[in-house]
């Protein structure tokens, strides 16, 4: 398409947009107003469609980019690595790939703080009840449904709130979060993994923030 302008235009009125073998990274834009990328991807079936819409965006990004327009150029990579992921899931292999973007969807690739927040307090909640069950002095180490149990539990639960609060510092110690707490396998296994949860969701979320000042 060249150096063709876009000037105070709406694509997402278009219900449907069909981009064949077209060069993008050179057009110019001043207030447009840009399609969802569902209205790309939509129709695609294959790994070699996918691969076409990741240019596309990846031209458009570019293109955003040129003129100043970080904001947008952000949208388009975001777009990029939505298609990337199809692009890999179509094809057989590539493990590795689609674990990274698959935990990279944590933070919408660097562009949402608050979901990897959201997830990083869900998790620790999760891991602190966990953690508590197996390690809490008025607790057993016995499995046990019945009603009494349950509401012990319940009630045992928010006793040591603070280990909650501590569980958010990923260099905590296993030592610092009580003289009560009973030192067995599964209360460590429990720290460890949130540990590295929390340290991951805490990246995540500080590079979400990080979003219009990264090079």
């Amino acid at each position: 398409m060249g150096k063709t302008n876009f000037t105070t235009f709406s694509f997402d009125g278009f219900h449907e947009i069909e981009i064949e073998d077209s060069n993008f990274s050179e057009i110019i834009t001043a207030n447009v107003r840009w399609f969802a990328p569902e209205i790309i991807l939509k129709k695609v079936k294959d790994y070699q469609g996918f691969g076409k819409c990741r240019d596309l965006f990846r031209q458009l990004k570019f293109a955003m980019l040129k003129q100043g327009d970080r904001v947008q150029a952000l949208f388009f990579k975001r777009y990029e690595m939505q298609a990337l992921r199809k692009q890999l899931l179509a094809e057989k292999g590539h493990k590795g790939e689609k674990a990274m973007l698959w935990m990279n969807q944590s933070n919408n690739h660097g562009q949402n703080w608050e979901k990897p927040l959201f997830l990083g307090l869900l998790f620790t909640s999760i891991m602190y009840i966990a953690f508590i069950i197996s390690t809490a002095p008025e607790l057993s180490n016995h499995i046990s449904l019945s009603w009494a149990n349950i509401m012990l539990t319940l009630k045992v639960i928010p006793k040591y709130s603070q280990i909650a609060l501590k569980f958010l510092n990923p260099t905590h110690t296993y030592e610092s979060l009580g003289i009560s707490i009973r030192d067995n396998k599964w209360g460590n296994l429990f720290d460890i993994v949130q540990r590295i949860i929390i340290s991951y969701f805490i990246f995540q979320t500080i590079s979400a923030f990080r979003k219009y000042i990264k090079e």
